[in-house]
């Protein structure tokens, strides 16, 4: 089994991409899209319509209620699902999408969790509530590591109280005792290049898009079904419209906002991408296509 990354920016047209290689080469699909793990979120993620992927095999999609926690290591579970089903099958793996984070956490490994009851599940999701305290409290508990992380860094700050109370040790001394152990080997990555004046015509496409997609809907009937405090409601595109509904900004305020933050989002992805995948291979999309079904064909299958 071959597994190929195709990651790059926000609205750089990574799925369309990754489809058509699928296609022409068999391969499987893994998401790699934290909003698009999500059940009922598909306006605000941009997921691929169903009609859309009705003839692909596909991973990472609607998987995850709204009210629960998706990160990195729900990611990993996945990723492990979609390789056994590559593996019997005798299928390859493309694994596509903007967060950049969960290809690190497959490439370089990250520390086992101890085991969460679900009363410690509901603890730590209700000091969650409030970032602020949850950061002061983990602060008490493990001053060393709460000064390497960011008081707002929600996913650090959740693992770190998740381990905290599962284990009795302070995540410090759980992360020394048990190091990062690498999941994924010998994957091709490749970033996806797009010019930037592209890329910004892109985002206000898909703004629009989603827009008149009816997103405002789509987001008041997630308000129905998830607190506030949920994870998929920070968002860009969610939140924005959460303010939108709350009569906090206007229409027109909120097409700016999600174009704006998109943007922004677009820069770290581009910046963190080249930072921590140096040996990334980055093409423009014919490149990359052509690169990718040569990559992945039978001719140059490695077992």
């Amino acid at each position: 089994m071959k597994t190929l990354a195709i990651i790059g920016q926000s609205a750089s047209g990574k799925s369309d991409l990754a489809h058509k290689i699928a296609r022409a080469t068999n391969a499987a699909l893994l998401s790699m899209d934290s909003l698009s793990a999500y059940r009922q979120i598909d306006i605000a993620s941009a997921k691929p319509a169903k009609v859309e992927r009705a003839d692909l095999s596909y991973f990472g999609l609607d998987i995850a209620d709204p009210r629960d926690r998706f990160g990195a290591d729900e990611f990993i579970a996945e990723f492990l699902r979609a390789k056994a089903f590559c593996e019997a099958n005798n299928r390859n793996l493309i694994i596509v999408g903007g967060s950049g984070f969960y290809l690190a956490a497959l490439v370089f490994g990250l520390s086992a969790l101890p085991p969460i009851s679900p009363e410690i599940k509901a603890e730590t999701t209700h000091a969650l509530e409030n970032i602020e305290t949850a950061y002061a409290l983990l602060k008490t508990i493990d001053p060393i590591y709460a000064n390497k992380i960011a008081p707002n860094d929600r996913y650090r700050i959740e693992k770190a109280l998740l381990i905290a109370l599962a284990s009795g040790k302070t995540p410090s001394a759980w992360f020394s005792q048990n190091p990062p152990k690498q999941i994924l080997q010998n994957a091709q990555i490749t970033i996806l290049s797009i010019a930037i004046e592209t890329l910004r015509d892109r985002v206000k496409q898909r703004t629009d898009q989603m827009l008149e997609n009816k997103l405002i809907a789509e987001i008041e009937n997630l308000l129905e079904i998830a607190p506030r405090s949920a994870q998929p409601m920070k968002a860009i595109g969610v939140r924005e419209t959460i303010d939108y509904i709350d009569g906090k900004i206007t229409i027109s305020e909120l097409k700016d906002l999600i174009n704006i933050h998109t943007a922004q989002f677009a820069k770290r992805q581009r910046t963190y991408n080249k930072g921590r995948f140096a040996n990334a291979i980055a093409l423009e999309a014919n490149a990359l296509e052509t690169f990718a079904i040569d990559y992945l064909s039978d001719k140059n299958r490695r077992h």
